[in-house]
C-alpha cells in the first residue's frame, strides 16, 4: 500500500468518526413520522395507479403497518385520484419548439376510524416544464411519462415533509 493510499484511508476514517460524533444521520421518514401514522389505512381511487404505488412503497420503507381495513388502524390516509395537467405554452409556429407547463397534484387528508377528520384536506402539488421539438407529439412521447413519474416522486416527498413538520408532531391525536 503506498502513502497516498494510506493517508487517503486515514483522511476517509477520520471523516466518517466525525460525522458520526456530531450526530450526522441520513435523513429518514421512519424516525420522524409521528408514533399515530406508524399504522394506517390507506384511502385511494385507485389501488393499483402508479402514484398509489409509489406511495404504498414510500410508506412501507419508511416503516408505517399499511393494514386491509379501515377498522384495523386508528388512522387513515386518504387521497384523492391525482391530478395531471399540461398546458401548451407556446405562442406562434408551429414548426418551433413547444413548451407545456405541467402541473402535477394530490389532495390529502387524515380521519380517524369513525371519519372524525384529524388532518383537514392539504394539497401536494409539483410543477415542472416541458419543452418538445415540433415533430413530436406530446401524448406518444416518454419525457411525459418520465416527468411524471419525477413529479409524483415530489408530491410524495411533499405529503412525508408535512406529515413530519412541527404542526402535525403537535396535533392532538386524540
Amino acid at each position: 500500500m503506498t502513502t497516498l493510499n494510506r493517508i487517503f484511508i486515514l483522511f476517509l476514517c477520520t471523516a466518517l468518526l466525525a460525522l458520526n460524533a456530531c450526530g450526522f444521520k441520513l435523513r429518514s421518514y421512519a424516525n420522524s413520522l409521528p408514533p399515530e401514522l406508524k399504522t394506517l389505512y390507506l384511502n385511494v381511487d385507485n389501488p393499483y395507479g402508479s402514484f398509489e404505488s409509489l406511495l404504498k412503497q414510500a410508506l412501507h420503507s419508511s416503516g408505517v403497518t399499511l393494514v386491509a381495513l379501515p377498522a384495523q388502524a386508528p388512522f387513515i390516509l386518504n387521497t384523492s385520484k391525482p391530478v395531471l395537467i399540461t398546458q401548451n405554452t407556446t405562442i406562434g409556429n408551429t414548426n418551433e419548439a413547444r413548451v407545456y407547463n405541467v402541473n402535477y397534484s394530490v389532495k390529502y387528508s387524515i380521519t380517524d376510524r369513525n371519519s372524525k377528520t384529524v388532518l383537514p384536506p392539504q394539497e401536494a402539488r409539483a410543477t415542472r416544464s416541458l419543452t418538445l421539438n415540433a415533430n413530436q407529439l406530446l401524448e406518444s412521447n416518454n419525457q411525459l411519462t418520465m416527468l411524471t413519474r419525477e413529479m409524483q416522486r415530489e408530491v410524495i416527498t411533499k405529503i412525508f415533509n408535512f406529515l413530519n413538520s412541527q404542526e402535525v408532531a403537535e396535533m392532538n391525536w386524540q
